[in-house]
C-alpha cells in the first residue's frame, strides 16, 4: 500500500453529497487528509432536517486521540452547522478497507473509551450555555449502556453535548 494523496476532497462533491436522499451525512475528519475539511460547512448550508456525522476518532493512526482534541473536533463543526445537526462519529470505522488489520483491536477499545470520555463543559462559550453530559449521551457508532440501544441517526445533538442540564 502506498501514501494516500489522491483522497477526494469534500469542497469538491459536497454538493453531490447534499444530494443523496439521507436523513445524515458519515464522513471521515479526522484523518489528515480530511481534518481541515470542517471549513467547507462555512460556505455550504446544510439542508434543514439534516444531521452531520464527522468521524471525530481517526482510524488512520495507532496513537489514541487525547479527549481535549476529540472535543475539538466536535466544537468545531457544531459552531458552523448547529450543535443540534451534529452527531460525533468515527472515521470508517477501524480499517480503510475489508479485511485490513491497521488498528489492532485493542487500540479500538482505547479509542472507544476516549469517545465515551468528553465532557461537556469542555464546550462552554463555543457553542452555546455551558450543559452537564447526560447519562444517555451516545456517540454514533457505540453502545448506550443504560439503554443497551445501538445509536441511531437521531441520537442526542453531538452525542456528547446534549442540551439538556443534570439537576444541581
Amino acid at each position: 500500500m502506498g501514501p494516500r494523496i489522491h483522497d477526494m476532497e469534500l469542497k469538491d462533491i459536497v454538493d453531490i453529497v447534499l444530494k443523496i436522499n439521507a436523513g445524515a451525512y458519515s464522513f471521515e475528519a479526522a484523518n489528515p487528509r480530511h481534518e481541515h475539511e470542517w471549513k467547507v460547512w462555512k460556505n455550504v448550508k446544510l439542508p434543514d432536517g439534516k444531521i452531520l456525522i464527522p468521524g471525530v476518532i481517526s482510524h488512520s493512526t495507532i496513537l489514541v486521540e487525547h479527549p481535549e482534541l476529540v472535543a475539538e473536533r466536535i466544537v468545531r463543526y457544531a459552531s458552523v452547522v448547529g450543535r443540534e445537526n451534529v452527531i460525533a462519529g468515527f472515521d470508517c470505522g477501524f480499517a480503510t478497507f475489508a479485511g485490513s488489520k491497521e488498528v489492532h483491536p485493542s487500540l479500538s477499545g482505547a479509542k472507544f473509551q476516549v469517545a465515551q470520555r468528553r465532557r461537556a463543559d469542555r464546550f462552554e462559550g463555543v457553542v452555546g450555555e455551558k450543559t452537564n453530559p447526560s447519562p444517555t449521551a451516545e456517540v454514533a457508532g457505540t453502545k448506550n449502556p443504560t439503554s443497551g440501544n445501538a445509536s441511531s441517526a437521531r441520537s442526542p445533538p453531538i452525542g456528547a453535548v446534549p442540551s439538556v442540564s443534570t439537576p444541581p
